[in-house]
């Protein structure tokens, strides 16, 4: 997928891998997903919300997709992969 982040999802974890650390969570953990499409200038990203962890908020309240470990950012070439996943944690999600 892309040099930021991976994420993979098993039918019953969402593990997201970056360089230095992976984190994984249980589907009943989660309780949402937030998307955003690359575009040609930007990466997109697939944030997880998860039950009882905080977000990582930078400068002017924003959420820092580069250090926040719920968010796995995607250049525009890798964004079917990601779509992929997103829609099998979606039918998970609706179970």
């Amino acid at each position: 997928m892309s040099s930021i982040a991976t994420i993979t999802f098993d039918g019953q974890l969402v593990t997201i891998t970056r360089p230095k650390s992976a984190r994984s969570y249980r589907i009943d953990q989660i309780t949402g997903l937030q998307w955003r499409a690359a575009g040609l200038l930007y990466n997109g990203y697939l944030r997880l919300a998860v039950r009882g962890v905080a977000d990582v908020r930078g400068k002017g309240g924003r959420v820092d997709l580069l250090r926040d470990e719920l968010a796995a950012p995607f250049t525009r070439g890798n964004q079917p992969a990601f779509e992929q996943v997103r829609a099998a944690i979606e039918q998970a999600l609706a179970q």
